[in-house]
């Protein structure tokens, strides 16, 4: 199997689609190569360069201690396995026997922009009206709770 590891400082990088380095390895030959990132002015080039050098080297799996939804559902769709390898792990002991295949998009983390919408008549939230218990994710403003009649702070002083 031919597998590639974000790697930083000579460990598993903590990042997997910012990692300035990438070690691919061929467990059947034993090879080892280690290549810098790709570099885009765009998070997305980079993403799609990283796919490119992936198909390049055939790489059949990932290890990632963190990994974004986009890309993860990206390996998923080009047919490359992830592996999730926790932090304590050392990095000679990183191939994907000794960890857990990754199996479901939830495993990735929602892109920091689609996290800070809300859902309110707020313009940075794209202007849509929903309730006001679920769009907020427990991020209300002061002014909203002092006049909402359920959620108003009177109730906890």
């Amino acid at each position: 199997m031919i597998f590639a590891i974000p790697y930083a400082r000579a460990a598993l990088s903590a990042h997997f689609s910012k990692a300035p380095r990438w070690m691919i390895i061929n467990d059947e030959t034993g090879q080892k190569t280690l290549l810098s990132a790709p570099e885009s002015t765009s998070s997305c080039g980079n993403k799609k360069q990283l796919l490119a050098l992936f198909k390049q080297y055939k790489v059949q799996a990932v290890i990632a201690r963190s990994i974004g939804e986009n890309m993860l559902s990206a390996l998923f769709n080009n047919q490359i396995e992830v592996y999730s390898a926790s932090k304590r792990i050392d990095f000679d002991d990183l191939h994907p026997s000794n960890l857990t295949q990754v199996t479901d998009i939830s495993y990735g983390k929602i892109p920091p922009k689609a996290k800070k919408k809300c859902g309110d008549s707020h313009p940075q939230c794209g202007g849509r009206k929903t309730s006001l218990l679920s769009s907020h994710r427990g991020h209300l403003p002061v002014s909203e709770l002092r006049s909402h009649p359920i959620l108003s702070l009177r109730a906890y002083k």
